[in-house]
């Protein structure tokens, strides 16, 4: 009889559910020969949680974190992003040429213009680098040994 299991307890729910319908819900669902959908609402009454300030412990926590990234407005989306990019991003140092300027970026070469992670390099400078990303910019410094002595950081020997 172990075979048989599965297929006898579903036979017996839905016995079950049909017989605990009542006379005018049975009626209502078999007029309207709509969807399952039509069936299961005249069969089970709908529960509308009402959470008061609280979270839903009836939603997973995954979908609490859709529901809350819906919330924030697409800028706040965007400046998130970049800032979530430019955590990435570390300037190594500006390879200065008046006609080419280059930038070493995690330890790469680039020129500007050219984009790292959707983030492009928007302006290279002789201390800092300008990054873009849609219509955001942050402005990265470049300290050179002389600033540092000018702040106590070393003393001036290489």
């Amino acid at each position: 009889m172990a075979s048989r299991r599965g297929g006898r307890y579903i036979l017996i729910g839905c016995i079950c559910i049909a017989g605990c319908m009542s006379g005018t819900a049975w009626a209502e669902a078999e007029s309207s020969a709509a969807s399952p959908d039509v069936f299961l609402d005249a069969v089970f009454e709908k529960f509308i949680y009402d959470d008061g300030g609280r979270p839903d412990p009836f939603v997973p926590f995954w979908k609490l974190a859709e529901i809350a990234v819906e919330q924030i407005s697409p800028e706040e989306q965007a400046r998130r992003l970049f800032e979530a990019k430019m955590r990435g991003i570390a300037v190594n140092g500006v390879l200065w040429d008046a006609q080419q300027p280059l930038v070493m970026v995690n330890g790469k070469i680039y020129h500007q213009g050219d984009r790292i992670d959707d983030v492009a390099i928007e302006q290279v400078q002789t201390n800092a680098v300008v990054f873009a990303f849609q219509d955001l910019r942050k402005e990265i410094r470049i300290i050179t040994i002389e600033e540092l002595d000018g702040q106590g950081g070393t003393d001036g020997k290489p």
